[in-house]
């Protein structure tokens, strides 16, 4: 329980959130870009989030990654 006593609590946290709203449009770019509820789009390293809902769509054949989206309590 100690090891995952933290991923629990996120978790729980994580599915209590009311999402964001869904972008009106989506910017196909590579790398990650950031939907703030205010509608602005700015492209960011990497998620700033603890706890994030993450679906990657593949290629299967070549087994490669082609669109992949997160969801936080705070922005796509």
């Amino acid at each position: 329980m100690k090891q995952v006593k933290p991923y629990i609590e996120l978790a729980d946290k994580l599915y209590s959130y009311e999402l964001p709203p869904r972008p009106a449009t989506w910017r196909y770019a590579a790398g990650w870009h950031r939907y703030d509820q205010d509608g602005s789009i700015t492209q960011v390293d990497y998620p700033t989030e603890e706890a994030l809902v993450f679906d990657v769509e593949t290629f299967v054949k070549d087994n490669y990654p082609v669109m992949a989206t997160a969801v936080s309590d705070k922005a796509w």
